[in-house]
């Protein structure tokens, strides 16, 4: 099990073409579980990330809770990614609407 369980999931659903970023901070103990349960619901997964990997942009930070996940961004239609250079680095930059984050700030694309 992680220490961190602050987990970011980016998944698209075909059907009905829209787009969800998906916080979950606590109901969940594996990140896999998240994943699991929106492939369950007819979602693709596209980014899967942990607290330790991601940088918000442009998403507000959340507290823990336990209860609820967090519907960060919905859009229709797929994600815009995009590179970017931070530190002398290329990261992938993620946007769902109007909210932009680094999957995996370690990266290096």
């Amino acid at each position: 099990m992680t220490n961190n369980n602050h987990f970011r999931v980016t998944a698209y659903h075909p059907t009905e073409d829209i787009t969800v970023l998906i916080d979950s901070y606590g109901v969940y103990a594996e990140i896999w579980e998240l994943s699991s349960m929106l492939v369950i619901k007819g979602f693709e997964i596209l980014e899967v990330s942990d607290g330790t990997k991601f940088v918000d942009v442009t998403v507000p930070t959340i507290e823990p809770n336990t209860d609820r996940l967090y519907l960060r961004a919905c859009m229709v239609g797929s994600p815009d990614t995009f590179l970017q250079t931070v530190d002398n680095r290329r990261v992938k930059v993620v946007q769902v609407e109007n909210r932009m984050y680094i999957p995996d700030k370690t990266a290096n694309v």
